[in-house]
């Protein structure tokens, strides 16, 4: 008897091993807001989209909800096109507004560790295209800092923005009416490359933790965005949405869940106990 415990704990191990050093995987979901201002959960694997609640927020009053972004911890934000920050409860949609950044029509938004950026859609002063800023939103406050400036002013109407890493931000934006493009930019200088034509509109932008860069558009459209050259390819249609607001983040597998309980399980048995 003793030697089939021994046999059964050694086995259990082997496999609390296996499945912890496999990891548990995840699926690609986001979040997105609509024209309509109606929030979804959108799995972005089958390309389906789940309503959750209404936001409150919508056209044809003078506000829409224009960015969305979620922090490690879980928090949900939002920009609206008055340039107002709201925080979003996930689970059913309701925003409760924390203040307003003075900043106009901001629709690219994501967080750069903990900290949120933001980066204005039109920036147009004095009947002119001028240089346009990325700050800080503070997420008690509202207030906003400088990060940087971009080095070039012929960029204008950005739709989309995500955070790739510490230095490096992408962002949806147009240097002729009508065709956007993806950029580079490097927080720290400002400098700015041009990366490629994209062959639709893309209103909201986000990587996954595996760092596959997804777009959403219109016609409920989910993209998958290549980085390095701007090439599109379509994962598939999530309904028939305008979507203007959208953020990623991830769920794990069901397999993968129980795989992983299973090796903690494992590595509980197979711990050598006290006589």
């Amino acid at each position: 008897m003793k030697r089939q415990k021994q046999v059964l704990a050694r086995a259990a191990l082997l496999l609390g091993l296996l499945a912890l050093s496999t990891g548990a995987k995840a699926l690609p979901m986001g979040y997105g807001v609509d024209g309509n201002g109606d929030f979804y959960s959108i799995d972005l694997t089958t390309d389906t989209s789940t309503f959750i609640g209404t936001t409150g927020i919508a056209s044809p009053s003078s506000e829409i909800v224009e960015g969305l972004a979620m922090n490690g911890s879980g928090g949900l934000y939002a920009t609206t096109s008055l340039g107002k920050l709201y925080s979003v409860n996930s689970t059913n949609g309701a925003f409760s507004a924390i203040g307003d950044t003075g900043r106009g029509n901001i629709e690219g938004l994501d967080f750069r560790g903990n900290e949120l950026l933001g980066i204005k859609f039109d920036n147009i002063s004095g009947g002119s295209i001028a240089a346009q800023d990325v700050f800080s939103i503070d997420l008690g406050s509202a207030a906003t800092s400088n990060i940087t400036t971009l080095d070039r002013n012929d960029i204008d109407l950005t739709s989309a923005m995500t955070v790739q890493d510490a230095n490096t931000a992408l962002f949806v934006g147009t240097l002729t009416l009508g065709t956007s493009s993806l950029f580079s930019l490097d927080l720290g200088s400002g400098t700015t490359n041009f990366i490629g034509d994209l062959d639709r509109f893309v209103g909201g932008l986000d990587f996954t933790t595996d760092g596959t860069l997804y777009g959403l558009g219109n016609a409920g459209s989910v993209l998958r965005i290549d980085p390095n050259t701007a090439a599109t390819t379509t994962v598939g249609s999530s309904g028939n949405q305008l979507w203007l607001a959208f953020t990623t983040y991830s769920v794990p597998e069901p397999g993968s869940a129980v795989l992983l309980a299973i090796g903690l399980a494992g590595l509980m048995l197979a711990r050598p106990r006290r006589s």
